[in-house]
């Protein structure tokens, strides 16, 4: 973000799964497969993200929760935060 000034904002933790896919391609930090969607929060604010399903599949208007999950490996391993299911 470029800002120089950015204004805290709460969000909810709570969305619901807009579309999701499943990348076979590695990425730093991802084993493949791993999948990624568009989760929208109440907010009206599209949200990019790791998607946790568990291997199940997911439909379309899906309700998700905020999930905090490891990223990477080793010294490069970090905490982040991806979408689940919330009945998962």
């Amino acid at each position: 973000c470029p800002a120089t000034d950015p204004a805290p904002f709460k969000l909810s933790r709570n969305g619901v799964l807009e579309c999701v896919t499943r990348v076979h391609m590695p990425a730093r930090g991802f084993r493949p497969p791993y999948e990624v969607g568009y989760v929208t929060l109440p907010e009206g604010l599209r949200v990019f993200a790791p998607i946790r399903s568990g291997r199940r599949a997911l439909a379309v208007g899906t309700a998700m929760v905020l999930v905090p999950f490891r990223l990477g490996a080793g010294n490069e391993e970090a905490m982040a935060y991806a979408f689940a299911p919330v009945d998962a």
